[in-house]
């Protein structure tokens, strides 16, 4: 199944009805696309992940992309790093000691991430905003900073959010485009979303061929093997990051000590 198979509106409206909202160009060319993470080359989380593995799968199916991140040493030809003030380097916190003071949070400069985000879309604006014709990225602030710019008519290319990251309704209502990365959170948004926005659903990517169950007992010893555990050890694993208000991975650790004590 394609991607933009799954990609539907509310009331089932399939993929290609996306496209057509965002005005994309002629079918006989080609979009320019741009994603965005503010944080890929220093912080290594789901959303850094997602921008990552979305623009080296546009790459392979030959869409004419580019991926700005905030660090790195990228040796692609898609790749670009952009100046910022990433959120644990000294000049953010030199800039953070002023501005927490004089209201910060109003204009983006609120928090170590948040102007990690601003500062990034200073530079981005300045390497799409006549260029591109899509920029999609889950960093929410640089969402709303060049959607902005989109609507007043600095920038050219059309602002989709990929929401993985728990905004509010306020948030997202500002938005033009919001993907929603599962059906459940976009049926649940669309009583709050404004009749000018658009809504669509496409889950992040995932590579069924390698994140699967191992096919019989031969793979199974194999990867035992690979990491040296014994073919009696019962082995539970998790791979999340570590939230306290969603991840809930220290409610796992709980549950492990209690099951260990059990044995």
């Amino acid at each position: 199944m394609k991607a933009g198979d799954l990609a539907t509106e509310r009331n089932g409206t399939p993929g290609p009805a996306i496209q057509s909202a965002i005005d994309m160009p002629a079918s006989n060319s080609r979009p320019r696309i741009a994603i965005a993470s503010s944080g890929l080359g220093h912080v290594r989380r789901g959303i850094e992940s997602w921008a990552e593995d979305l623009a080296q799968a546009l790459c392979r199916s030959g869409a004419d992309v580019t991926l700005f991140q905030g660090d790195g040493k990228p040796t692609e030809p898609w790749r670009r790093v952009l100046p910022c003030f990433r959120r644990f380097n000294s000049p953010n916190a030199r800039v953070l000691s002023f501005t927490r003071h004089l209201g910060g949070w109003r204009y983006g400069f609120g928090s170590p991430y948040e102007i990690e985000q601003t500062t990034f879309s200073l530079a981005l604006w300045r390497s799409t905003r006549s260029t591109f014709d899509i920029l999609h990225m889950q960093d929410p602030l640089i969402a709303s900073w060049l959607d902005r710019l989109n609507r007043l008519g600095l920038s050219r290319p059309r602002v989709i959010l990929a929401h993985g990251t728990e905004e509010s309704y306020r948030v997202l209502n500002k938005l033009s485009y919001v993907q929603h990365l599962t059906p459940g959170y976009r049926d649940d948004y669309e009583a709050h979303r404004p009749v000018s926005q658009l809504s669509f659903g496409i889950p992040n990517f995932i590579d069924v061929e390698r994140f699967r169950p191992p096919a019989d007992a031969t793979a199974r010893a194999a990867a035992r093997a690979a990491f040296n555990l014994s073919p009696e050890s019962l082995v539970i694993l998790c791979v999340a990051a570590l939230k306290k208000h969603h991840k809930r991975c220290d409610y796992l650790i709980q549950e492990f000590a209690h099951f260990r004590a059990q044995l």
